[in-house]
């Protein structure tokens, strides 16, 4: 209902005279296979074969983006919409000289003859041609996509077989004149708009002050972007508070964070070789990287896709042009909330390791390494060696993922859960000795038992007694 309230809207302004475009040169190439992207989920739910192709992988363009997505996906949505499960749907792009050429081509029950001429006109509905598909629609899509096509000075046409199914195709000019009174030109892309802004709007000094107040404690960020420029000042924004890694694309990001283990991942979404989406599925689905905050980076705005991204497990999705200050804020919340944790679970013996994870994964492998240690609470010569040998994963492995979960070595976590344990026996035990439950928790000497409580909880084990029974 709220889709046909806009196209409404949007007809009524463009038949008024109403409508402006406000266009920018950008790579369309990028542009719709990004939008393609967005039904990949819904070709799957139906079993349809759906298939991009370009004989380029940029062709620079003018055009209004956010008109033009609805011209793209109204004809993806018409497809998907009248394709039988199993059949077939292409989005082919061809760069010509002066011109951009888009087909959308489906194996639906396609148009008959008579209705095809009509096709385009306001509110023409087609016969039904399909039992098990009816047609059913407003008429007003195809007519709104028509003009839109037409006032970025293109053509749209259909072609169609019935039983065989249809094929639109538009094609749209790379240059459009300045001096049309219903066109804006938007001299800078969202990547541009960044850079501008940045350089024009933003020092190191006005976000040195609060913002740094607020910043994590020794962290590292990948930032994974291949656009150079766009790359270069997100190493500016962050290096006055993370270590910085950058990557040109998901593929390097996926070695990178497997290789480094950084605290937060920060990534475009459209990237030659892997897309940002994609990176973040398999990072997501990797035992080995899933507990690493993502941040997805586009110039997306729709909802839907919002959605898409963080879908894929990402953590946050933030949307270009940025606000550096709002990029900065987001990460920032994301990396010391989880130290924030850390430091709680450190700190609080009646904490367990479930408020360190956020996902089945994590959990799994936290609970593990608990048992582990507890199995082996009255072994002092419990060692590395022998938690990494109990756990089936290598020394290095179990390294990088205790610390990137808990904040602490593998040692230090051995050491955290004999400590909560004394809690345990120092509370429900009160005739117990201290000394007994120094051995009992595997600690070879008292006193370096009541040294590991008095660092973790600034107290003596009999003064923390007291103080509960008080």
């Amino acid at each position: 209902m709220r889709r046909l309230v806009d196209e409404v809207i949007d007809m009524r302004r463009q038949e008024q005279g109403f409508m402006k475009l406000k266009v920018h040169r950008q790579n369309i190439v990028d542009f719709i296979r990004e939008i393609f992207l967005s039904f990949e989920d819904l070709a799957k739910q139906k079993s349809i074969e759906f298939n991009f192709f370009s004989n380029s992988e940029t062709a620079e363009a003018m055009f209004d983006p956010d008109q033009m997505e609805k011209v793209i996906c109204n004809l993806l949505s018409n497809a998907f919409k009248y394709t039988p499960e199993r059949g077939k749907i292409s989005l082919t792009i061809t760069d010509q000289t002066d011109m951009i050429e888009i087909a959308i081509s489906d194996t639906g029950p396609g148009i008959s003859e008579q209705d095809l001429p009509f096709i385009f006109d306001r509110f023409y509905q087609v016969a039904e041609t399909n039992e098990k598909l009816p047609i059913h629609g407003s008429g007003i899509g195809l007519s709104l996509a028509k003009g839109i096509v037409e006032m970025h000075g293109g053509t749209i046409s259909t072609q169609s077989t019935p039983n065989q199914g249809a094929c639109f195709t538009l094609t749209l000019p790379k240059e459009l004149s300045a001096t049309d009174p219903h066109i804006e030109v938007i001299k800078s892309s969202a990547e541009e708009q960044v850079i501008a802004h940045f350089n024009h709007n933003i020092s190191l000094t006005n976000i040195s002050e609060s913002d740094q107040n607020k910043k994590p404690k020794q962290a590292t960020i990948l930032l994974v972007e291949d656009n150079k420029e766009v790359r270069e000042i997100l190493v500016r924004i962050f290096s006055p508070t993370y270590e910085i890694l950058t990557a040109e694309d998901g593929k390097k990001g996926i070695e990178l964070a497997r290789k480094r283990m950084p605290d937060i991942i920060l990534s475009d979404i459209m990237m030659p070789r892997m897309f940002g989406t994609e990176m973040c599925r398999i990072l997501k689905s990797d035992y080995a990287t899933c507990h690493i905050p993502v941040v997805l980076l586009t110039a997306r705005r729709a909802e839907e896709h919002e959605i898409e991204g963080l879908m894929t497990g990402a953590d946050d999705y933030i949307t270009k042009p940025f606000e550096v200050k709002l990029l900065l804020a987001r990460c920032n919340n994301l990396v010391s909330g989880r130290q924030r944790l850390q430091q709680k679970y450190r700190n609080e013996p009646t904490f367990t390791v479930d408020m360190l994870s956020s996902n089945p994964m994590d959990s799994e492998l936290l609970h593990k390494a608990t048992s582990v240690v507890e199995s082996n609470l009255d072994n002092p010569d419990f060692d590395i060696q022998t938690f990494a040998r109990e756990m089936g994963l290598s020394r290095t492995y179990l390294f990088s993922k205790i610390k990137g979960l808990s904040g602490m070595t593998p040692n230090e976590f051995i050491i955290d859960v004999r400590l909560k344990r004394s809690v345990s026996l120092l509370l429900a035990n009160p005739q117990m000795s201290i000394s007994e439950i120094a051995y009992r928790t595997g600690f070879n000497t008292l006193s370096y038992f009541i040294k590991c409580f008095k660092d973790r909880y600034s107290k003596s084990p009999n003064v923390y007694r007291k103080e509960y029974f008080a």
